[in-house]
């Protein structure tokens, strides 16, 4: 009978998991949406297991400006993931994102110089 009951309650669990990442998925793709009509968009993520992940979008004109920002914080399991703008990187150039000028809280600064890394390995490929 114990079996049967933890069975039943890791497939509520394994449910409720797929339904906030499904979520996930569905913020990232409009957030990649709506930032595409604003410029070229770059994503850095600090993604974490347990933690709460952070993802960073970031729409960069053809002066390495960005115009629009956004960040997603999810986690993996029981947190209903929220799209909130970053206003802190709008009208910076993206070149200046390695300098260390910036202060975020350690997981966000993480994902900024992801965000960093993506926009020099694409600029390196053109």
């Amino acid at each position: 009978m114990m079996f049967w009951n933890l069975l039943i309650c890791l497939g509520i669990v394994w449910i409720i998991q797929n339904f906030f990442s499904f979520l996930q998925g569905l913020y990232m793709k409009n957030t990649l949406h709506s930032l595409s009509d604003y410029g070229k968009v770059f994503m850095g993520k600090n993604p974490g297991f347990f933690r709460t992940k952070i993802m960073v979008f970031a729409a960069v004109d053809s002066e390495h400006c960005i115009i629009k920002a956004n960040k997603l914080i999810t986690a993996r399991i029981f947190k209903i993931p929220k799209v909130l703008p970053f206003n802190e990187l709008e009208s910076l150039s993206i070149t200046d994102l390695d300098k260390g000028q910036l202060s975020f809280e350690k997981y966000t600064s993480l994902a900024v110089t992801n965000l960093f890394k993506n926009y020099t390995s694409y600029q390196s490929k053109r």
